[in-house]
């Protein structure tokens, strides 16, 4: 590195700073070898991120060692999403995404852009398949099948045409709708209008969550974010014990999920309508935050589970906020 080249160098800035605990420890673990840079090049360190839970910060601090660093903090939230944490009644797959397939089949191109996170490549696949072969022809725009056509596709990193699926994801006026991906859908892609983000299986942490449901209504129309979670993948290896607390609370999902990252502000705790809606959807506070303070509101017939927020989401949706 030569002196000049060392001389100009006004900044090393990390973006997605989170990474340096999350993969650090058995993958990318250079990672966790950053600071070297600080000695070589001694200039003044900005670290980015969107998500982090406390742990997280300590992390950063130890690895870049700036623990004397100063912190700007906005609160992650994102109020357009609605929290929807559901167990799953059955372990049959085909029932799961029982009403994705009648959605997409009615809707095709016409539906809102869905994103289904999987914890691993083979369950990606499988899902893939089973839209595929419950879907037949109507998995393709007009019955022509070809990739143009095609309503759904797997994204993860081992798939050779995952440049292709993710140019057309992001055409706002493209055919592909549902995407079935691991976290390789991840940091960087930027889909302003996807209207829902489905993680079949609990996320492995909650900062993984806030990332991944993050992905959902970037232009600020309403989105939902539907977790349908099961004992198995609570109780795997790779599960955080966060995740764990989250799926249980009886208090309001969204609340809770601040809390672990951190968020230091104090909500409003949402009020509870008379149940005098004249609108299709309960508006109220409660119904517009998560499944479990939407359970408060005694507006029961106007509650929107991921089925009818799904059949509102086709067109405008402002409508609902």
């Amino acid at each position: 590195m030569s002196k000049v080249w060392k001389k100009n160098i006004i900044a090393l800035v990390v973006d997605e700073v989170h990474c340096i605990s999350e993969w650090g420890e058995d993958f990318r673990k250079e990672f966790r070898h950053l600071h070297e840079l600080r000695s070589a090049i001694r200039a003044p360190v900005l670290a980015l991120t969107a998500t982090s839970t406390e742990a997280v910060k300590q992390d950063i601090k130890k690895y870049l060692q700036i623990d004397d660093a100063i912190v700007i903090y906005t609160s992650p939230d994102r109020p357009n999403i609605f929290i929807d944490f559901t167990k799953a009644e059955s372990t049959d797959l085909e029932g799961k995404f029982y009403w994705l397939l009648s959605y997409l089949r009615e809707k095709k191109s016409a539906a809102k852009k869905i994103i289904v996170y999987c914890r691993s490549v083979d369950k990606v696949a499988e899902v893939f398949i089973l839209l595929r072969r419950n879907l037949g022809l109507d998995a393709y725009v007009d019955g022509i099948k070809d990739s143009s056509h095609a309503l759904v596709e797997m994204f993860h990193r081992h798939d050779e045409s995952k440049a292709r699926i993710l140019r057309n994801f992001k055409d706002p006026d493209s055919n592909l709708r549902c995407l079935i991906a691991t976290v390789a859908l991840g940091m960087g892609i930027q889909i302003d209008d996807v209207d829902i983000v489905m993680h079949l299986g609990s996320p492995k942490s909650i900062l993984s969550y806030w990332q991944e449901m993050g992905r959902c209504a970037r232009d600020g129309r309403p989105g939902y974010s539907y977790v349908l979670y099961d004992n198995f993948t609570l109780s795997c290896k790779g599960t955080q014990k966060d995740v764990k607390s989250i799926v249980n609370v009886e208090t309001c999902f969204r609340k809770t999920v601040l809390s672990y990252l951190g968020d230091k502000t104090d909500p409003s705790v949402p009020e509870v309508c008379n149940g005098d809606c004249d609108t299709e959807r309960c508006l109220c506070a409660k119904c517009l935050c998560c499944s479990r303070c939407q359970q408060q509101c005694p507006s029961k017939e106007k509650q929107f589970d991921i089925t009818k927020f799904a059949s509102l989401t086709d067109g405008p949706t402002d409508q609902l906020y």
